[in-house]
């Protein structure tokens, strides 16, 4: 029996809220579900977004198995739905290469495929007979994979077939960005382009597409597309001829962070499941990688971490949600987190009336609502719910919790005003990108 209004306890009130959530995010998501056969087996998957004017997200099936539909597995799992979870990563899972590749997008149907699909899959000619054709593209995404099937693993009350099943391939995906993605071997992974980090517009990445402030808006796009298509023509994506002959592959400090916190986890799977020599790959994976990102991207002067760009690590001094994502580590050095923090609530950069801006208001590149020359060119200042619930978590467990808790109220200010959006202005609270997007359900796990 519940408590009547007058006895509700904090802790009481909050879950109420935060059931109300839940079931709002397993309608909206259950709304963007694609169904796909493949032989024998159903698969189920959630689109990023069921909004009619986004027409990149509506055209089936595609599945854009990287963090939108890992983010996915996790909101279902937080929310009590293991089955559909467990569908979802079974669907990611199932377009993983033999060699542990996982695509950003894959193509469960691989006829009338968008321009854009073909631009960033592998092979030169479109489509040419008698040869196969790809099921997904050439690109990664911000890595959590392994934080998806933990928090599936768990709410599933740690079924240990899960674990078995998935552990493996799991391993297969962090051994092949290990493998193929660090060309440096200093444990930081690398991205090919910008659109791998999935900041599309960030102006972290400005200077790498050589965009100037104030040039005309078609050269913010022209400067990130031209940098796919000569991945795609002059080098087929092959990252060992972009690492050697081009300056625009980036160590990308949210990737990076992704990447460490993930790694912890294999770590932590293996453990579990008694794998000694895979706990010690992905353990001794962390040390490197977390030595590497200290030494290298933290700025202890500016108090932030910069990404570092082409193979002199040149570091790019614009502070971004990209700048704050080390909190998200584990053994995060407790003076360089309270630096962070004293960014993050900083009204003059990252403290707006809804926070986290994707970009500080400090930053001449800030835009509140991304709209460049009257064109939305995201992640060049409006809040998203996906880096606000890395976030929270990650400032909670450092202690930090009334940062937390007031991001995560203002968090759901916004969806109970607007709904579920890709990004909110961090001024105003308007909407701003795609409706119905999916990974804004995660206002139900904060």
């Amino acid at each position: 029996m519940r408590p009547t209004a007058h006895e509700y306890t904090r802790e009481a009130r909050t879950e109420v809220v935060h059931e109300d959530f839940r079931a709002r995010a397993l309608t909206l998501l259950d709304q963007n579900t694609q169904h796909v056969i493949r032989g024998e087996t159903m698969y189920r998957f959630a689109a990023p977004t069921s909004d009619a004017a986004v027409n990149m997200y509506r055209i089936p099936p595609l599945q854009w198995t990287g963090w939108d539909s890992q983010l996915h597995a996790i909101v279902f799992a937080a929310c009590g739905d293991v089955s559909r979870a467990t569908d979802e990563l079974r669907s990611i899972f199932a377009n993983q290469r033999e060699d542990g590749f996982i695509p950003h997008v894959s193509f469960w149907e691989t006829r009338n495929l968008p321009s854009w699909a073909y631009l960033e899959s592998p092979g030169l000619f479109r489509w040419v007979p008698g040869r196969e054709r790809p099921t997904g593209t050439a690109n990664i995404q911000p890595p959590l994979l392994a934080q998806a099937v933990e928090r599936v693993w768990k709410e599933s009350h740690e079924d240990a077939a899960l674990l078995t099943e998935w552990l493996f391939p799991l391993a297969k995906y962090y051994r092949w960005l290990a493998e193929h993605r660090d060309p440096d071997g200093d444990g930081l992974i690398s991205v090919l382009s910008q659109n791998e980090t999935g900041l599309d517009y960030s102006p972290a990445y400005d200077s790498v597409i050589g965009y100037r402030l104030n040039d005309a808006e078609k050269k913010l796009h022209r400067g990130s597309r031209n940098v796919r298509r000569q991945n795609k023509w002059l080098f087929r994506h092959n990252p060992r001829w972009i690492y050697r002959f081009k300056e625009t592959h980036v160590e990308d400090v949210l990737v990076n962070s992704i990447y460490i916190k993930n790694l912890a986890i294999v770590a932590r799977l293996a453990r579990i499941a008694g794998e000694t020599a895979l706990e010690t790959w992905a353990a001794d994976h962390v040390s490197r990688a977390t030595f590497a990102l200290l030494t290298k991207s933290y700025d202890a002067h500016a108090g932030v971490f910069w990404n570092l760009a082409g193979k002199h690590e040149r570091p790019v001094r614009v502070k971004t949600i990209i700048s704050l994502m080390p909190l998200i580590i584990d053994d995060l050095p407790r003076n360089i987190a309270d630096e962070l923090v004293a960014h993050l609530t900083n009204p003059e950069e990252f403290w707006t009336p809804y926070p986290v801006p994707s970009t500080a208001r400090s930053e001449p590149a800030f835009v509140a609502d991304s709209i460049v020359d009257g064109v939305l060119r995201i992640w060049r200042g409006p809040l998203s719910m996906n880096t606000n619930w890395y976030l929270v978590h990650a400032l909670r467990q450092h202690g930090y919790v009334d940062v937390a808790d007031s991001i995560a109220e203002k968090s759901r200010e916004l969806v109970r005003r607007s709904g579920f959006n890709e990004f909110y202005n961090p001024n105003t609270g308007e909407p701003c990108g795609a409706d119905q997007f999916g990974w804004a359900t995660l206002v139900a796990d904060m």
